[in-house]
């Protein structure tokens, strides 16, 4: 016949249950913040790329005037800047203040645009 366990042996087995549940959970959550870097760093790299491929176009092409090379710059500028945004707020900031401002900058938007179609009406 199975021995009784002693409540003291209990409380020790459930104490071992909740830290394998708890350490599972932890290793399950690094792992997937490793996902969503190494995501994170392909969306960066093709932000790079793209910065590489406009600068290479331009240094190759045949340019009329400043006004074409200014305009080839004005092509690259954004992918530049969206890629320095994306770093810094990767650096600077949580995933809970960036969803914050994305939202503030979302409901701002629909204010102008609200703003908008009234004065069109």
């Amino acid at each position: 016949m199975p021995e009784v366990l002693h409540s003291s042996h209990r409380l020790s087995l459930v104490d071992a249950e909740c830290h394998l549940a708890s350490s599972i959970k932890e290793k399950d959550l690094i792992f997937k913040e490793k996902e969503i870097h190494k995501s994170q760093v392909k969306v960066w790299q093709h932000h790079a790329n793209g910065i590489e491929m406009g600068l290479f176009l331009a240094s190759n092409g045949k340019f009329s005037g400043v006004d074409d090379m200014k305009e080839t710059i004005k092509a690259i500028q954004p992918e530049a800047a969206s890629l320095a945004k994306s770093l810094n707020e990767e650096r600077l900031f949580t995933d809970e203040e960036i969803k914050d401002r994305q939202i503030k900058q979302e409901n701002e938007q629909k204010e102008r645009l609200q703003g908008l179609a009234k004065k069109t009406n």
